[in-house]
């Protein structure tokens, strides 16, 4: 029995010519494991958390602005 689970790769973008681009970039480079999101990340990630979903991993490069409060407690929850 194999328990490894299969890597996937979402991107959270609220720029919606950067996740075009990040899609684009993604076939070009043929990565099957990757999803990209047109959506504001930290909207996206209190909503995630508040489902009690849970991730592995989570790198962010947020303006000033969006490391607010609720979406600094919504990536200690992932």
């Amino acid at each position: 029995m194999n328990n490894r689970r299969t890597s996937v790769v979402l991107g959270v973008e609220l720029n919606p010519d950067s996740v075009r681009n990040a899609i684009q970039n993604s076939k070009i480079n043929n990565m099957e494991n990757v999803s990209f999101i047109n959506e504001d990340a930290g909207e996206y990630m209190v909503k995630r958390a508040s489902k009690g979903e849970s991730v592995d991993l989570v790198i962010i490069d947020p303006p000033r602005e969006g490391s607010d409060e609720d979406f600094l407690s919504s990536l200690v929850k992932l």
